[in-house]
């Protein structure tokens, strides 16, 4: 059987890779965000999207810069988060669950999984969070949803 591409062919789709590989090459670190993003455990889960986000500014920020983002996963769940980024570097994160209860809310990083228990109210805090890459898994009332990685 023969190819359907000649020599001719294959070289301009070298020189056309080359280009692109020249002009617009991946971003470092793309391949690994793609990984880390899809990489949970349980292929039995909910994907919440960013609602809104907006810039904190003043007493929001508390002595830094900050964001607020809310992940909306329909009637199931909502999460809204602040981060601060602290003058000194570290990043604290605020949250709160709607509908509110005792649940449990996974912080995932490329280095590894901090879980938090939240109030029955919902709320739930972590202090000195490291900047980078990380998403948030919660798990309640026997639902799992998972918010789309965000770069702290």
């Amino acid at each position: 059987m023969t190819s359907p591409l000649d020599p001719e062919d294959l070289r301009l789709l070298d020189e056309l890779q080359d280009l692109y590989t020249t002009v617009e090459p991946v971003p470092p670190g793309l391949v690994a965000c793609a990984q880390f993003a899809v990489d949970v455990e349980s292929a039995d889960f909910d994907i919440a999207r960013i609602e809104d986000s907006e810039p904190l500014t003043g007493a929001g920020a508390r002595g830094g810069t900050g964001t607020q983002i809310t992940f909306d996963c329909g009637p199931l769940l909502a999460v809204m988060v602040q981060i601060q980024i602290r003058d000194d570097g570290t990043v604290r994160i605020d949250g709160w669950l709607d509908p509110p209860g005792d649940h449990r809310v996974e912080l995932r990083t490329a280095t590894g999984t901090t879980t938090i228990e939240t109030s029955p109210e919902g709320r739930f805090a972590v202090e000195n969070a490291r900047r980078g890459l990380v998403q948030f898994v919660v798990r309640a009332a026997g639902t799992t949803v998972v918010t789309p990685a965000i770069l702290l």
